[in-house]
């Protein structure tokens, strides 16, 4: 081999080299930011919890907590809300509206309704379940990012018109990624909470941990993207008229079972989830075929 080409191998495993590191920096960058705010984070992710109890029939834990004042001088307690007041051995002196002003050796009970909390089962689980989340997030929102870097590197290989198709494919698939996880997140996520909560209530006491919770919430969010990427990319195919709307009827009924089955490893193991992921992916089907004969009837209309 000449030194020419093995200048060229050498010039082009530089390039991988640099692109990769700058990937992982990216890649980086993203997880300490988001190990920043990861308590906003998870309190977004965990916002759509519902209270753990019968649908229909609602019951409410009520917990009573006393409070002393075991100091020289008063002290003033501000109530929590929806906390009702049962016992004080004060004047229950209200002070500026703010709250209640215990004088010294006095004590007070309120009742409060607690919600089900999501539990942490041993002392590492949080702080690995923060790191974990950080990880896969940051891989997930700085995609652009290094999905720019390897468009880099790989557009010199293609031709000027796949290299004219990249770049609207890519913020498509931006915007298709974010759309399935906002129709996970606010629509299919809310009701399976509800379903799966009640049918749990059947059976058991529920007692949801943290890290289940999350890790059955990414899954669900992360299994919608996925499901919304496959469907840019076959109505690009269609658009592309590489799939012909023929093509596309003889498949219909594989296309129905591989919806199901791609519901089934995308969702928690649950009927509703799976239904709230094939249906719609069905019905993109079809809105493919019919796009698909609307392409030919063009087609043949120009010709």
């Amino acid at each position: 081999m000449s030194q020419e080409k093995w200048g060229t191998i050498w010039d082009h495993l530089e390039d991988f080299r640099r692109t990769l590191l700058s990937s992982l920096f990216v890649i980086g960058i993203g997880f300490f930011a988001i190990l920043a705010f990861y308590q906003p984070l998870f309190e977004f992710l965990t916002r759509q919890q519902i209270q753990l109890d019968q649908p229909a029939l609602v019951k409410r834990t009520i917990q009573r907590e006393i409070v002393e004042n075991h100091t020289q001088e008063p002290l003033l307690f501000a109530l929590p809300a929806d906390a009702r007041l049962v016992e004080s051995s004060s004047k229950r002196k209200i002070f500026d509206g703010k709250g209640l002003l215990i004088e010294p050796g006095e004590s007070l009970i309120y009742e409060i309704a607690t919600t089900t909390p999501l539990l942490i089962m041993g002392p590492i689980e949080g702080i690995a379940l923060v790191m974990k989340t950080a990880f896969w997030l940051s891989l997930t929102l700085t995609a652009p990012l290094w999905g720019w870097l390897w468009f880099r590197f790989i557009s010199p290989g293609l031709h000027k018109g796949e290299r004219a198709l990249v770049l609207p494919f890519f913020f498509l698939s931006v915007f298709f990624l974010s759309a399935g996880f906002v129709f996970a997140y606010y629509i299919t996520l809310p009701i399976a909470n509800q379903y799966l909560s009640a049918f749990n209530h059947s059976l058991g006491q529920n007692a949801w941990t943290l890290t289940h919770y999350i890790n059955y919430v990414l899954l669900l969010c992360f299994g919608h993207a996925v499901a919304a990427e496959l469907t840019l990319i076959l109505f690009m195919l269609v658009h592309l008229r590489v799939l012909s709307p023929a093509w596309l009827i003889n498949k219909r009924r594989v296309m129905v079972v591989f919806a199901f089955i791609l519901g089934a490893v995308l969702t928690p193991p649950d009927v509703l989830t799976q239904l709230f992921l094939a249906l719609p992916l069905i019905a993109v089907y079809e809105l493919a075929i019919c796009y698909a004969k609307y392409l030919e009837r063009a087609h043949l209309r120009r010709t």
